[in-house]
């Protein structure tokens, strides 16, 4: 890059920081204002002494309202109306994170997404917001939605185990045929079951691989790809889960590579099978903080790019 070259680009990096720290503080702005419409419908509703759909209709009202003024659906500004009053009620040093610059609206919608669960627990809330903000700050908003949705299952006061085997009953599959001699397959099982299909597909769909294939149909190998491939689900453990020093609700859960996390008794399963190990570290969160990645640790050993992580035990 010659000297000129290298002016303009960090002239141009300056235009665009300058452009992201003003758009922030149109975000803030338009959140404080959006807050105000649903505080004025939450008074007028409790002046209907009615219940049901007539205490629906301040709300839809003022939504219909910010929805011109936005040039938006009433189902957007509905639920930007709901976002903004949340995010003014319980989540004070996001907004002003979000006023100062240092995050952006889409940071904001991941925490207050994947924070939803933990509403009626204030003090689990405060740790989430504070945790989340520390990711934000450095990270991409995918990232963060990610470290958000490991964060708020960690702090959820819950028997996770209880909560896996309830899920598990809710497993199915069912086909729907397409035409043309192609048939879609729809599935809801266990996390492993499901990630260690997709890896046999697509190792698979790589063993018969060329040049015209996209992404898509790598992982959609045809009927001349049958045979032994070995399936590979990457699992993190929290090390305490192993060993057995930790006590009372560990501090973290196994996750699978792609944030999924999954009962303590699946994850010894796992390991107990498992010939080899690769010894991981990652952040509490368990995602690498380089802006943009947002593939777990796991995928990066399996692809054999180590730039982040992995010794073996």
């Amino acid at each position: 890059m010659t000297p000129e070259e290298r002016e303009r680009a960090d002239g141009a990096l300056a235009a665009l920081e300058t452009a992201r720290q003003l758009r922030a503080g149109a975000d803030s702005l338009a959140a404080s204002a959006q807050a105000v419409p649903d505080r004025i419908a939450e008074a007028q509703a409790r002046r209907i002494p009615s219940t049901g759909d007539a205490r629906d209709l301040p709300y839809r009202s003022m939504a219909e309202e910010v929805a011109s003024a936005m040039r938006v659906s009433r189902h957007v500004a509905s639920a930007r109306l709901r976002e903004s009053s949340d995010l003014a009620r319980s989540y004070p040093a996001t907004q002003q994170a979000l006023r100062e610059g240092a995050i952006s609206e889409e940071h904001v919608r991941a925490l207050l997404a994947e924070g939803s669960a933990l509403a009626a627990d204030d003090a689990a809330r405060v740790a989430y917001e504070c945790e989340c903000l520390d990711v934000a700050r450095v990270s991409t908003a995918p990232q963060t939605r990610t470290a958000a949705r490991v964060i708020a299952d960690r702090l959820l006061d819950r028997d996770v185990e209880q909560a896996h085997a309830q899920a598990k009953a809710r497993r199915r599959v069912s086909v729907r045929d397409l035409g043309d001699g192609m048939s879609e397959l729809y599935a809801v099982a266990e996390s492993t079951v499901i990630r260690g299909a997709l890896d046999r597909l697509t190792t698979m769909g790589r063993r018969v691989a060329h040049a015209h294939r996209t992404a898509h149909q790598l992982h959609t190998p045809g009927g001349t790809a049958l045979g032994e491939i070995r399936a590979a689900v990457q699992v993190m453990i929290p090390v305490g889960l192993m060993t057995g020093e930790v006590t009372g609700r560990p501090r973290g859960r196994p996750l699978l590579e792609y944030d999924q996390p999954i009962g303590a008794a699946e994850a010894r399963r796992l390991a107990a099978l498992t010939p080899t190990w690769d010894r991981i570290f990652v952040a509490r969160d368990g995602t690498c903080r380089f802006p943009g990645r947002t593939t777990m640790p796991g995928s990066a050993v399996r692809f054999r790019d180590l730039s982040a992580t992995a010794a073996p035990f």
